[in-house]
């Protein structure tokens, strides 16, 4: 399986995910070599018993809803890793 490491943020500002964007710019950026149809960011501490469906369709990529991640709740945090975005820009994220 082809891999790449890439580096945490360094301030994550205490929530670990904010490291999770980054992680794609740097292995697109680091590890051009590696050419993949689909790419799967999973949590490293989730087990798979079985396969996964294929939910991507065309060009509309497939991700799980978490209801406790509100990105317009947090503008500071928006703000800083996304200067110059909007208000309506942030109730666009999804």
């Amino acid at each position: 399986i082809p891999t790449c490491r890439v580096d945490r943020l360094q301030d994550e500002l205490g929530f670990v995910v904010l490291s999770r964007p980054w992680a794609f710019e740097q292995f697109f950026a680091k590890c051009p070599e590696i050419e993949e149809d689909y790419i799967l960011m999973a949590e490293p501490d989730h087990l798979y018993i079985k396969p996964i469906p294929n939910l991507m369709s065309g060009n509309n990529p497939a991700a799980f809803p978490f209801f406790y991640i509100v990105p317009h709740d947090q503008p500071d945090i928006l703000r800083r890793f996304l200067p110059g975005i909007t208000d309506e820009e942030m109730f666009d994220i999804d």
